[in-house]
């Protein structure tokens, strides 16, 4: 297993830029190292080095701080992005382990349930959204997500209700964290039902 720092050497020279650059901001006094070596890591996932970046939130586990939902969160978001849906799950799980408060557990219960409705674990797909929702009630996309559940499944009817309430939220917390306006899916999927 390659080090960080291993990894970081092997980077293409504008991905080593982009992480040389990012990490003189991130080391700022103010800044707390595990903050910066997750964001590096996001950084290096953005510049498609998904290993380097596992490497990075590893090393946050390893010997930053082995509590730290957030480096957990991304290993398994690196996991869902391939199609790893088993190994997302696992990870996701852990994060959840290691940070059960409503702000960080709402996105890990949305993103497990992404990763085991990938699997085929619907039921527990619908579960995990419903607990984003009731962590984060302005979560569109984890009612939509229901919704198409409900939807691939036959059931119409629960189909609808899941949309409808989408539809209805004042604000939708998905824009802000980059998942897109759940609300305009949700009024296409309710089309596509024909409602």
């Amino acid at each position: 297993i390659m080090s960080f720092q291993q990894i970081c050497r092997e980077l293409h020279p504008i991905q080593r830029d982009a992480v040389d650059e990012f990490y003189r901001f991130a080391s700022g006094p103010s800044v707390e190292l595990e903050d910066a070596m997750v964001q590096i890591g996001v950084t290096l996932a953005v510049s498609a080095s998904l290993s380097g970046a596992r490497a990075c939130w590893t090393e946050v586990l390893r010997d930053v701080n082995p509590q730290s939902a957030s480096a957990a969160m991304n290993i398994g978001q690196s996991y869902s992005d391939e199609g790893n849906y088993d190994e997302a799950e696992d990870w996701f799980t852990t994060a959840l382990d290691l940070d059960s408060t409503p702000d960080s557990s709402a996105l890990s219960y949305y993103n497990r349930g992404v990763a085991r409705n990938g699997t085929g674990k619907v039921a527990e797909a619908i579960a995990d959204f419903a607990e984003a929702v009731g962590r984060k009630p302005n979560f569109g996309m984890a009612y939509n997500n229901i919704g198409a559940c409900y939807m691939d499944g036959g059931d119409r009817k629960n189909a609808e209700v899941w949309f409808r309430k989408c539809c209805a939220l004042k604000e939708d917390l998905s824009i802000a964290m980059g998942l897109g306006d759940a609300r305009e899916l949700a009024r296409s999927n309710l089309a596509r039902l024909g409602q």
